[in-house]
């Protein structure tokens, strides 16, 4: 089982893509934050394979998150998603096998998919 942690302060959101992954028979939710810092706290207790985290978020970013997930060494492989088309700026900052980008209206067509090429370590040629 592939074990996902939802980061997004829009419950809308958070419960389109829990009910996304739960569709997949080798996922489960185990958690979901609507803040950066939960967000940070859920990852670093939680310790999920992959945490889906939203960029904005009220009390510290997804970026902010993910630099201390970093830092602390964290294992946890990141999935970011964001609202904003803003590929050149993310891909900077994006690793092949461990994190990637996704605009949230792309997500019902890659998320399970990417979750997944995630979980495996896999490199994909491009972010979606």
């Amino acid at each position: 089982m592939i074990r996902v942690a939802l980061a997004d302060d829009h419950l809308g959101i958070r419960t389109a893509i829990r009910c996304l992954l739960e569709h997949s028979s080798d996922i489960v939710v185990v958690g979901e934050a609507d803040n950066g810092k939960a967000a940070l706290r859920m990852a670093q207790e939680l310790r999920p394979d992959v945490l889906v985290l939203d960029v904005d978020m009220p009390g510290m970013t997804g970026l902010e998150v993910m630099q201390q997930l970093k830092y602390t060494g964290s294992p946890v492989r990141i999935l970011v998603l964001s609202t904003y088309a803003d590929y050149y700026r993310m891909s900077n900052m994006v690793a092949p096998t461990t994190t990637k980008y996704m605009e949230k209206k792309d997500a019902h067509i890659f998320l399970v998919d990417v979750v997944h090429e995630l979980a495996e370590g896999k490199a994909s040629l491009y972010n979606y």
